[in-house]
């Protein structure tokens, strides 16, 4: 491989060195690809850590000679002697005075230095070659160094423990720090007595030759031997991590790779050495054995011709995917089979998972394609499944119910999994476990003597404590999938909730790592065997089995069986989903008018202990997992020692996820479906329950159990749990014998549940093996949600959800006419209206053939914050939206029939909403509805800023009559934007602003004390309740009143100081009532008042906002203008506090009836100017006319910033048209690399992909890193306070190369680079703002 050719060269080299003196008997064997050194930073090669440096020195020979000769030149001009003469210059072959860049000359007083530090590195490399070679032929025998599998890899990695102090590393270093102690004590800790005389000798006088000549001689030969072992070490180390070859001569054989990806090679290979004997017998005579039908049984499968028709390479085939017997081949062939490619499994019908069954090849969503690598999904959310009808809706739950595949034959030396003398038969057997009474204190029966009971079909010497049912225990998979299937033939259930343990003993055998697109063998036999020829038939096929992995389906007591084939299945089957180890799904029942929210967790972290534990219940168990397990190539965890750790981060990160995910949760029903049972992680369940969760669904414990809400001896959840572990895959935690239930901890031993599920209730029926109805229990919603459904719709489309399984209606399809005909919720028409307006106001220049988008009500793109306009702070945001008010009265009428809608009281009975003035529900994207438990939250923040806004409504008014009699306060130049200003200080910690935030900061600590950091005892009733008693009215209604005006009050107070503000920055009048003095209360007549033309865009705006937010209010005073630009030093733009985006384009309904005033004034203003506009700025004039674009007069009022503005705007042109180019490009063209050439990258993906989960993660630091480097030439170019920029060389990075000759052509580029930024900048926002709105992620971003 090109990349790997200088680390080949210098390991050629080594190699070349370091075995002429060396015979060596034995074959290098390799090791698996996947083994990494651990602790070492990735590298692109594939290994990592210390090759990334030999690779580094890649083509150092090719300079050789060059170095030899100026290094000859430069001898013969020296008179003295080369490094004063050290040992080991002169030698039998000439000079060896090789110093190509001088540090014998350029530092003579580090001689001594440079001497001692050579020699201890080759001491080093000495023992570190016989380290790398010895262990091929002899091994030490104490525990540990015996281990065949410990190789220059696997040493490496287990000298490094997992945490600090941790792996004999620590022990090699005080060793090392002992000798270093030692000599440091004889040279002194700065060297001073360091010689070249002593350099390295450290004192074994007793192993000294007696003679000068002698010691000359030794050490001459001592310094040699350690250059070439430095050498050698090198080249030896490089060449195993770029081979990936771990023992001794550390060279490639003719290991090649397969049209597939697979490594496959010859029988004469070392990972074919175990099979090579029986598989040459086999395709010469043995084949012919009258018993070979049997032994071969598997080989038309795999090779696709009989074994009497098999060739060698058939043979080998076969001992590769499916050996029968225990010699195993380690490779494939890479040719010479019958049915090519001959590295798959299937007789060339390799099965795929590359996309699922009824997908087309335009989708390439989480449904259809699979990720990179098995956790590329965790998270995510599956698409929604969507069922029509309105007959019974049902529900199973079932889990533990795969058995164990006695007819595989499984690869890579895998043991059958085999239990009894019977169990090696098509079809599932049941594991038999151990069994205890039901305190776990006694063992009735352990596996060996549960085995002896199947052996003998329950006859002596089967023990009577095993309480062993014959009939029941030796089938009851099979049992319970009977009676699965009877009752899917009766009430047609809809989906399965599948809980996990998929397959006994130890899930997929199989080592993970397998690519994501291909199903091993294994894979494919297992499922066949053990899911797909069971559970089949009226009311089964095709059904989705939404499932999670047990603590078995990762390996039971290992880690690193093919878990990641389980999740691979997803995309090969029609059915089975488990798109990652934690997901999300909803359900959506469209004509009975509810939904399901389905979350999908792996709390498999409690049977990941440390390894030393538990080893026969421990998935990190060091006994039973090879020293080197790994699944690091399947994102899983990377060594034994890390496995604890991997499993508990993988549990800390889901709890968050669901957490917030299902407070924001609208469904009628929250599910959480994982596999550890009732009784685990209960507070944790708790506060679920206390977000909405309504049902939990487990497994593991091998029986039936109904957990009741009101059981509090051992139910601390408050929900209705069910552990459905009882399907039969493993023998049950009891005897199945209902005369004897006092060990049962459940209603049942074999069995599975049936739900039936309606909007407003749940039944629970408990399902015996035999098919008998149990038990049942009802569980009814609590009324905290309310999804409002029209029966007539024939689908609904929900915010940001895929829907999967279904037709689009045909009215609403891309080619259907008219588009008038598609049905639109009510409740969005808000959004559509704004959104109709602003794309009417910003696409005026442009064509387009498609209606405005909706804005989505959450942002998708992962760690994006809301940024205001970057050109013009928010004022262009608000010319953005100009013609938003003529939709004004439909959002008022659509906002009324949802209110007519609501059987409940309006946001819980909320203080407030109601008045004398009618109504007061405005909540137009459904705060109240969508977010029932943050609702003490939303008003917590208004009364918090409605407060802070009527203390800062006096500030503004009651200076100008009365000042405080102290020093600063009573200067009468000190105005609202004066004293804004002097409240910020010029450096960090300056000015009165600190002292302020010191006061609220210990405001709002006795706040969190009172309602708890995580808001824990916050409600309706408390919320902005400091406590105040004194101050409060002794009645409830009295109360209710002053809690209504203050609430009033303070929304007022908001609206007021936002105006206030705004008119004293848009009128440059800093004094209440914040008017020009020709616009006064006294002033006649109204109509005569006059405004600076360049605010005219700031007020048009803010009259607009006003006419939309005062129709509820009678005001003395004009509506208050936005201002064009903010003057507030330091202060940020916010949101609206009370409803997100979509209430800040409510408040600007209007606007769009001023838009021809802009215009005019405009021109008026260009008109009235006689120099030219912006100094005669490049690009303010064009073919189309003039370009003197500047409605709040920044080129006229702030003329210094000129040369920063057009810096700022060419900047962000070519990041624009960078970045218009990646959104395009993709799609036709990908980059042959990895990652890059992901077909599921697309826009949002490619977004999320830069932002890693934690601080300094993600290629979006790599990006800084690269814009910083830019921005560091760019500022010494310009000065940090820009005070060498100008017009002239404003966005000028000093390519000359690429300019025109001409000033005219250097004009004319400068112009087309401007505009085209400009035309990229709006180009970019509108894709991005397309493929959020519509969810589509491809070019042209079109619905």
């Amino acid at each position: 491989m090109p990349e790997r050719l200088g680390a080949m060269a210098l390991a050629a080299a080594g190699a070349y060195a370091v075995t002429s003196g060396f015979v060596v008997s034995q074959p290098a064997a390799q090791q698996p690809s996947e083994v990494r050194l651990r602790g070492a930073q990735a590298q692109p090669n594939s290994s990592a850590g210390f090759s990334s440096t030999m690779l580094n020195l890649a083509g150092a020979g090719t300079v050789a000679a060059g170095l030899a000769v100026s290094q000859r030149k430069r001898t013969a001009l020296r008179a003295e002697k080369f490094a004063g003469g050290l040992v080991g210059s002169a030698g039998g072959f000439g000079e060896y005075q090789f110093d190509p860049i001088g540090l014998a000359e350029r530092y003579p007083t580090l001689l001594p230095w440079f001497r001692e530090a050579e020699l201890k590195h080759g001491r080093v490399a000495m023992l570190a070659f016989l380290g790398l070679i010895v262990p091929d032929a002899f091994r030490l025998p104490i525990d540990g160094a015996s281990d065949p599998s410990i190789d220059v890899i696997a040493a490496h990695n287990k000298l490094i423990g997992p945490g600090l102090g941790e792996g004999l590393m620590w022990n090699l270093m005080v060793v090392v720090g002992a000798i270093e102690s030692v000599r440091f004590k004889q040279i002194g800790l700065g060297f001073e007595n360091l010689t070249l005389e002593n350099a390295g000798d450290l004192g074994l006088r007793a192993l000294a030759p007696g003679t000068e000549e002698g010691m000359k001689l030794v050490r001459t030969q001592e310094l040699k031997n350690g250059r070439l072992a430095m050498l050698a070490v090198g080249g030896c180390l490089t060449q195993a991590v770029a081979f990936d070859v771990h023992h001794f001569p550390f060279l490639k054989q003719s290991v090649d790779v397969s049209s597939q990806g697979v490594r496959c090679g010859g029988l004469d290979l070392p990972e074919n050495a175990g099979c090579k004997q029986v598989v040459e017998w086999a395709a010469g005579g043995g084949k012919w054995d009258s018993a070979a039908g049997g032994w071969y049984k598997n080989m038309p499968t795999i090779t696709g011709v009989n074994h009497e028709q098999g060739t060698l390479q058939d043979f080998q085939r076969l001992y590769y995917c499916s050996p029968p017997g225990d010699s195993f081949c380690g490779l494939p062939p890479c040719t010479g089979c019958s049915n090519p490619p001959c590295s798959d499994c299937f007789a060339g019908n390799q099965l795929y998972s590359s996309r699922r069954p009824g997908c087309d090849g335009n989708d390439k969503g989480v449904g259809c394609v699979p990720p990179k690598t098995a956790l590329g999904y965790k998270g995510q959310h599956w698409p929604t499944t969507v069922i029509h009808g309105t007959q019974e809706m049902h529900i199973f739950a079932i889990g533990d119910w795969g058995g164990m595949d006695g007819s595989l034959d499984p690869p890579e030396g895998r043991k059958t999994i085999v239990a009894y003398d019977w169990g090696r038969r098509p079809g599932p057997s049941v594991f038999p476990r151990s069994r205890w009474n039901k305190m776990h204190t006694v063992q009735f029966c352990d596996h060996k003597q549960l085995v002896e009971c199947f052996n003998t079909r329950g006859q002596a010497p089967c023990a009577p404590e095993c309480g062993y049912v014959a009939g029941v225990d030796d089938q009851p998979q099979l049992l319970v999938a009977n009676a699965f299937k009877a009752r899917a033939a009766l009430v047609d259930p809809q989906y399965i909730l599948n809980v996990g343990d998929n397959f006994y003993w130890g899930g997929i055998e199989k080592t993970c790592g397998s690519p994501m697109d291909q199903i091993s063998y294994p894979t494919k036999h297992q499922f066949d065997q053990i899911f797909e020829g069971v559970y089949q038939g009226s009311g089964l096929t095709n059904k989705p089995w939404f499932s999670v992995l047990g603590n078995h389906d990762w390996g039971g007591f290992k880690f690193d069986n093919g878990w990641d084939q389980q999740i691979s299945y997803t995309w090969a089957s029609n059915r089975w989903v488990m798109p990652a180890p934690y997901y999300k799904t909803s359900v959506l029942y469209a004509d009975l008018g509810f939904d399901v929210d389905y979350f999908f967790l792996d709390s498999n972290f409690i049977d990941a202990m440390p390894p030393e534990e538990d080893p026969n219940h421990n998935m990190c168990s060091r006994k039973n997992n090879k020293p080197s397990a790994s699944c690091a190539a399947a994102d899983g965890p990377e060594s034994v020692d890390a496995c604890p750790g991997w499993f508990a981060s993988l549990w800390a990160e889901q709890k968050p996820w669901v957490t917030q995910l299902m407070g924001q949760s609208k469904a009628n029903w929250q599910i959480v479906v994982t596999h550890f049972p009732c009784g685990h992680e209960q507070d944790f369940y708790k506060s679920l329950q206390g977000l909405g969760m309504d049902l939990l669904v487990t497994g593991h414990r091998h029986d039936q159990e109904l957990w009741l809400p009101d059981d509090h001896a051992k139910n601390h959840m408050g929900v209705t749990c069910i552990v459905t572990g009882g399907g039969g895959g493993i023998t049950s935690e009891a005897t199945p014998n209902p005369e004897e239930t006092e060990d049962w901890y459940g209603e049942a031993q074999y069995g599975f549940y049936d739900l039936t599920i309606s909007k407003s209730e749940i039944l629970i029926e408990s399902i015996n093996y035999d098919g008998e109805v149990l038990l049942t229990h009802t569980v009814t919603r609590r009324g905290r949600r309310n999804l409002h459904l029209a029966s007539s719709l024939p689908l609904l489309v929900r915010n940001n959800v895929d829907v999967h399984w279904i037709a689009r209606p045909a009215q609403c399809s891309r080619d259907a006419q008219p588009k008038s005909s598609c049905i639109v919720m009510p409740e969005r028409l808000g959004a559509m209206a704004i959104a109709a307006a602003g794309a009417y106001a910003v696409t005026s220049g442009f064509v387009v053939s498609q209606p405005a988008a909706q804005q989505p009500s959450e942002v998708r793109l992962r760690g994006a914050q809301a940024q205001p306009n970057s050109s013009a702070g928010f004022s262009s945001t608000m010319l953005n939206l100009a013609g938003a008010g003529t939709v004004a009265a439909g959002l008022a009428v659509s906002q009324r029939k949802r209110t007519a809608l609501r059987a409940e009281k309006f946001a819980g009975g909320l203080v407030g909403s109601a008045g004398g003035f009618g109504e007061y529900q405005f909540d137009p994207i459904g705060l109240a509805e969508r977010y029932p438990t943050l609702l003490p939250w939303f008003r917590e923040a208004e009364l918090k800023h409605g407060r802070v806004a009527m203390l800062a409504f006096l500030g503004l008014i009651v200076p100008d009559a009365f000042r405080l009699p102290i020093d600063g306060a009573s200067d009468p130049s000190i105005d609202v934007i004066a004293a804004h200003n002097k409240l910020i200080g010029p450096g960090l910690g300056e000015g009165l602003m600190w002292n302020l935030m010191v006061v609220v900061g210990a405001i709002e600590s006795v706040r969190f004390k009172q309602i708890g950091l995580g808001f824990e005892n916050l409600t309706l009733e408390n919320a902005g309740d400091l406590g105040l008693r004194a101050l409060a009215p002794g009645t409830e209604e009295g109360m209710k009143l002053v809690r209504t005006q203050e609430l009033k009050n303070g929304r007022l107070a908001m609206l007021a100081v936002g105006g206030c503000l705004t008119q004293a920055v848009a009128f440059d009048v800093h004094h209440f009532p914040f008017l020009p003095a020709q616009c006064s209360r006294d002033a006649q007549p109204k109509s005569s008042c006059t405004v600076m033309p360049e605010r005219l865009g700031a007020m048009a705006i803010a009259a607009a906002g006003a006419y939309a937010v005062t129709s509820g209010f009678v005001v003395s005073q004009p509506a208050a203008q936005q201002p064009s630009e903010v003057r507030l030093r330091g202060a940020q733009a916010q949101p609206n506090s009370s409803a997100g985006f979509s209430s800040t384009m409510l408040n600007l309904a209007g606007a769009g009836t001023v838009a021809a005033g802009l215009a005019v004034s405009q021109r008026k203003r260009t008109a009235l100017r006689a120099e030219k506009f912006a100094g005669g700025l490049v690009g303010s004039a064009g073919g189309f006319g003039e370009y003197q674009f500047d409605p709040i007069g920044l080129a006229e009022r702030y003329p210094t910033l000129l040369p920063w503005f057009r810096e700022a705007e060419l900047k962000h042109g070519r990041v624009a048209m960078l970045a218009f180019l990646g959104l395009i490009v993709p799609d036709a063209f990908r980059l042959p690399i990895d990652g890059a050439s992901d077909p599921s990258i697309d826009v949002i993906a490619a977004h999320n992909k830069l932002i890693g989960p934690g601080l300094g993660e993600g290629l979006m630091w790599n990006l800084m890193v690269v814009v910083g480097a830019i921005e560091s030439v760019r500022f010494k170019q310009i000065g940090l306070g820009f005070e060498n920029l100008t017009l002239e060389n404003a966005g000028d990075l000093g390519l000359r190369a690429l300019a025109p000759g001409t000033e005219e052509g250097m004009k004319l580029v400068r112009t087309q680079e401007l505009k085209n930024g400009r035309l990229a900048m709006l180009a970019v926002g509108g894709c991005l703002t397309q493929a959020v709105a519509f969810d589509v992620h491809h070019f042209p971003f079109l619905k």
